[in-house]
């Protein structure tokens, strides 16, 4: 095809294709249309758009958008409504004998788990999920999608979640969270074979604090005793102690030491 030769160029958007023009003809003529309204949307908006997306639709309809990038495309696509202002511009036509039904999988994460956090606290994973058809946000999937969660390479069942379209959802990856570098893969999927996997890197670190075995908190202490502090991890942790209540001391600690008050 890409040596074919353009022997009747399309010089109308308004003139039958599929009678005298081949594959290759259409398909240029598409691209300098599509080219040429970027070029008409930057000048207009004073904008670079960075992101094209072609949506095919119903009775054969595609429709072009543009946007600045592919996030300002993700948000966009969450709620067409509401951030209207992300799309710069588009432009529709229509392809005889046009294929089947095309669902568009529109999923981002919100929020990043935190790293470095401790072992056995909370750490959440946020993300949306959306799934719609013939390239209208709004016409939303009737089928629901799935999302697993993997960790260091083995699913976590009971992570495992089922999607309604134009919805967030939350993970708590806490309890799973057990070596002190972890893979997290997200992997958020429609009924209709899209999909999208997220790889994430989580650091987890173990902090134990407790007095020497010999300590007697009956005792008045008029000399130092050691307070151990157990650090995992590669972070450096910050010491706060307030004695009877009303002086304190601050300290750091790097893994592996102790320190002595």
């Amino acid at each position: 095809m890409a040596n074919e030769e353009i022997k009747n160029p399309i010089t109308s958007i308004d003139e039958a294709w599929h009678a005298k023009h081949t594959g290759h003809e259409v398909e240029a003529f598409l691209k300098q249309t599509i080219k040429g309204m970027q070029q008409k949307i930057e000048l207009l908006s004073q904008q670079k758009v960075g992101e094209v997306m072609l949506s095919p639709g119903a009775d054969g309809e595609v429709t072009v958008r543009f946007f600045a990038d592919a996030d300002a495309r993700e948000r966009w696509e969450q709620n067409p409504t509401e951030q209207a202002q992300l799309l710069l511009g588009s432009m529709s036509f229509r392809v005889s004998e046009a294929g089947g039904d095309e669902y568009t999988l529109a999923t981002r994460v919100t929020k990043l788990p935190d790293s470095p956090s401790v072992k056995g606290s909370a750490n959440t994973l946020r993300f949306s999920y959306s799934s719609y058809y013939g390239g209208d946000p709004t016409n939303l999937d009737t089928e629901t999608g799935t999302a697993t969660v993997s960790i260091n390479g083995t699913e976590i069942d009971a992570l495992r979640l089922t999607l309604r379209p134009g919805n967030d959802y939350e993970i708590d990856l806490g309890p799973y969270l057990t070596s002190e570098n972890n893979t997290v893969t997200l992997t958020v999927a429609n009924a209709h074979g899209k999909r999208r996997v997220f790889n994430l890197s989580v650091q987890v670190v173990e902090i134990s604090i407790a007095f020497d075995d010999s300590f007697d908190e009956t005792l008045l202490r008029e000399a130092g005793w050691p307070l151990r502090v157990k650090c995992n991890g590669v972070v450096v942790i910050c010491l706060k102690f307030l004695i009877f209540a009303s002086s304190n001391t601050t300290d750091t600690c790097a893994r592996g030491r102790g320190r002595r008050l």
